[in-house]
């Protein structure tokens, strides 16, 4: 089963087009910065599952994936010491599972750094329909916390509806 990490970086209120197109560059440049693929508005899956208490908020879409031309976050998000394979051929840069939550609480730190963005909802490893946990984290316990979680679930990639702050 492939990984799909997705959310919404919710906006301060009645932000334009405008202010969100330019958002959104500086939120690509940020993933960029950290190795981390990012597609934002009407190129993110994650537009599809979004839940009703999320509709309505000035937002940005995304999802969160391995690298640029990836569709799926399964480097990025599998546990510690598990090698990705795809053809025979390892994919995966061997990097600990604490480094690569290092990398997106960086870059969820320097989002949020921005005046505009409030909040970061992040929905790892879940459809619609499946459970999942909902979890508060102060950005700078990110790594932390998501470390605990892992270990929680035997190193398994949890599901999860994170609310970062």
């Amino acid at each position: 089963m492939s990984t799909r990490v997705g959310g919404m970086f919710l906006l301060e209120p009645k932000s334009s087009l405008e202010e969100k197109v330019l958002l959104s560059f500086i939120l690509s440049e940020f993933a960029t910065e950290a190795n981390i693929g990012l597609q934002q508005g009407g190129n993110a899956r994650f537009q599809n599952l979004s839940h009703p208490e999320d509709s309505g908020k000035d937002a940005i879409t995304f999802d969160i994936t391995d690298d640029p031309l990836d569709i799926n976050a399964d480097c990025l998000f599998g546990g510690d010491g598990v090698a990705m394979y795809v053809g025979g051929e390892r994919v995966d840069n061997g990097d600990s599972l604490a480094y690569r939550l290092l990398r997106l609480q960086n870059f969820f730190a320097k989002a949020l750094s921005n005046n505009k963005v409030l909040k970061i909802i992040l929905n790892v490893n879940f459809e619609r329909e499946e459970e999942f946990n909902l979890v508060t984290i102060k950005v700078d316990e990110f790594q932390d916390e998501m470390i605990r979680l892992y270990e929680e679930n035997s190193n398994w990639t949890p599901s999860l509806k994170i609310i970062i702050h």
